[in-house]
Formats: structure tokens, sequence, C-alpha cells
């Protein structure tokens, strides 16, 4: 028992500090109508936000990859310049949406097979030791 309350101590500090410097990271979908992301591969932290602006229409974000799509997140159908999606890897979706090694894969439905505009976020976390990332999922572990 005494284990399980400093586990969930521990765990609770964690995610405060995380929630404390939370971020919010740009995506740019379709930059000068191009075929991409920009930038297409990001490394957040837990609790951080990733904001996709579309630069050209046309456009969606699917959490999976060409021909695999994923149930975690979906900006709808392809849409206009301008419009703009957000989600929030904070532990309540990494908890409820567990990948292997904390990395979501996203594409473009219209535009994924065909032109490989694909990309990807990857969540680490940051332990009570100085400059040392370890993954959401070993954190999970460590708890469990």
């Amino acid at each position: 028992m005494r284990t399980i309350c400093a586990a969930l101590v521990t765990a609770a500090l964690v995610f405060a500090a995380v929630s404390a410097t939370a971020a919010t990271h740009d995506v740019t979908v379709g930059p000068g109508g191009l075929f991409v992301f920009s930038p297409a591969d990001i490394t957040i932290a837990v609790g951080d936000t990733v904001h996709w602006v579309w630069d050209s229409g046309g456009h969606n974000v699917a959490s999976g990859v060409p021909g695999t799509p994923t149930p975690y997140f979906l900006s709808g159908p392809p849409d206009l310049a301008g419009t703009t999606f957000d989600v929030v890897f904070d532990a309540a979706f990494l908890i409820a949406n567990p990948v292997p090694g904390d990395v979501y894969d996203y594409y473009c439905q219209p535009h994924g097979e065909l032109f490989g505009m694909v990309g990807s976020v990857t969540v680490t976390a940051f332990t009570a030791v100085p400059d040392e990332a370890v993954s959401w999922g070993r954190i999970k572990e460590l708890y469990r």
C-alpha cells in the first residue's frame, strides 16, 4: 500500500511538472501548396499541444498511416487554407490511446498514399533526473 501511494504521488508530481511547462508546437499543413507537413516529425513532452495550421486547402490530419488509420484523432474531411486543428497530448490522451514507443503517426487522407504526406509526433516525459528523457510508456510500466 505504501509503495502504491508513493508511486501515485511521484506520478502526480511528474504530471504537474510537465503540465506547468506545456508548450504548443505548430505544424504547417501543405505549405506553399506542397503535399507535406512542416515539420513532419516532431518530438514533444507530455502535456504539449500540436497545432496544425492549413497553408493550402484540400488536406486533413488523420492518425495512423496510409491504409491503416487509427481512431486517435481526425481533423475531419479535407478543409480549406486557414483551418486549424489541435491535439493535446496529455496524460489522459496517452493512457486512452497507447501506442508503441509513444510515436503517433499521422497523414493526410487524400495525399498520404499518393504523395507521402505523412508525419509523426513522438511524446516524451522528463524524470526528476535533469536532462534525462524517458518515454511515457516507460513511466507507465514503472507503476504497474
